[in-house]
């Protein structure tokens, strides 16, 4: 782990919150396929920072400047993650999935009626790019199917690090990569390192991206170091919730009640945005609340891959 370089700069202060900024509607996740808040956030300011970077990573052609639209389409609440104008009469629509799963084709399809009803006569492509695990199919077997559309699936856990290292806006996305916790170390601390010397006034937003997206395929020690190197603390990633409903509740409580419970309540904002809605998660946020260390127990809901992972050792046996 004595890999990584050291972090300076950026005061500490790690910036969700910037990557969320101006986005004023709260969309409808399926928590199975979708990235949930904190993932698509961290797409989202990555994505439309470097529109043109984008195009480049999804084979998308460009003419002229690209031009990322905002749209809503009548008669529904959905709204798409991505829908960039790449040339006259050009479209890419891009959707961001934490996982696979069988409704994202579907969607897919969904999404594509309603930007062709609003934008008549235009060239549509249509992308996914998946975080993690899962492989997306029904789209491309016409013979067994009776069924076929023209998608690209980007898989950034196949995807080359080397790729991502020539772009600082892009390069936490060679954290996505699968491959041997010893080979991880090395591409999270040449990533670190890159950011540290590129990063400029988008530093601590840039480490923290390294943070969020390692949980997905990086093992825990990883986690915990790049966590570790991005000062990453429970105010830090639980400024991001508070711009949720739920998030929002609980903070509202949390105030009324003093800073203890107010931590408490981003907690229990955290594990509700990980993992849904559920009973247990007051009862597990007020044990986590307990924790000398906030960032182990940031630590412990950003790598647990259930509830029951989420048992601070005072609760043990």
């Amino acid at each position: 782990m004595d890999n990584f370089p050291p972090v300076s700069g950026g005061g500490g202060k790690l910036s969700l919150m910037n990557a969320r900024a101006g986005s004023e509607v709260e969309k409808s996740r399926d928590r199975d396929s979708r990235p949930g808040p904190v993932y698509d956030a961290v797409l989202k300011a990555m994505f439309e920072f470097d529109l043109r970077g984008a195009c480049r990573l999804l084979g998308v052609p460009v003419e002229g400047e690209p031009v990322a639209l905002a749209v809503e389409f009548t008669l529904t609440t959905k709204v798409v993650d991505l829908l960039v104008k790449v040339g006259p009469n050009r479209l890419m629509h891009v959707e961001y999935a934490r996982r696979a799963s069988d409704e994202l084709v579907p969607r897919m399809l969904l999404y594509r009626g309603l930007i062709m009803q609003q934008f008549p006569k235009h060239h549509l492509s249509q992308h996914i790019v998946v975080l993690g695990e899962g492989t997306v199919t029904g789209f491309d077997n016409y013979e067994q199917n009776d069924f076929a559309v023209n998608l690209d699936v980007l898989y950034l856990r196949d995807a080359d690090p080397d790729q991502f290292m020539d772009d600082v806006n892009f390069a936490p996305l060679a954290l996505l990569r699968r491959i041997d916790p010893a080979e991880k170390v090395k591409v999270a601390a040449r990533v670190i390192e890159m950011i540290r010397e590129r990063g400029g006034k988008r530093l601590a937003q840039l480490l923290e991206f390294i943070a969020v997206l390692a949980v997905i395929a990086s093992d825990r020690a990883v986690v915990e170091k790049i966590i570790e190197e991005t000062e990453m603390t429970v105010e830090s990633i639980a400024e991001f919730y508070r711009d949720t409903s739920v998030g929002q509740q609980l903070c509202q409580e949390g105030k009324e009640k003093g800073r203890e419970e107010e931590r408490e309540a981003l907690l229990a904002a955290l594990i509700t945005e990980r993992f849904g809605p559920s009973p247990q998660a007051a009862a597990l946020a007020h044990r986590l609340a307990r924790l000398p260390d906030g960032a182990h127990a940031v630590h412990l809901i950003t790598t647990a891959t259930s509830l029951g992972d989420l048992q601070p050792p005072d609760s043990a046996g």
